[in-house]
């Protein structure tokens, strides 16, 4: 945590064309509230986490943990993209012989 009191993260994730930095990442601030709760802080609260500095993408992200268990992550977006990804049913296992 900063001397100001927020979370200052960085989420950095390898590429065929090397290291590659995400400015905002929601799962990245998400898994911070995951860790916070399985390390003991389950109080309800809400933290600010920057991201994106080092890219000269400074952003934020908010973190909100419901004292229940639940972790909410909040903040802008500009979308990139839509989409829907239709799985095949799952098959019955091919039995076989012994």
């Amino acid at each position: 945590m900063g001397l100001d009191g927020a979370f200052h993260a960085r989420c950095l994730y390898l590429t065929n064309a090397g290291i590659v930095e995400d400015a905002a990442t929601g799962s990245g601030c998400g898994n911070l509230g995951g860790w916070m709760i399985a390390n003991g802080d389950t109080e309800a609260g809400r933290w600010v986490v920057h991201q994106g500095q080092a890219t000269a993408r400074p952003s934020w992200l908010e973190l909100q943990l419901d004292g229940d268990g639940g972790i909410f992550v909040h903040g802008l977006v500009v979308e990139l993209g839509v989409g829907v990804i239709d799985l095949p049913a799952p098959r019955a296992p091919t039995p076989r012989p012994y």
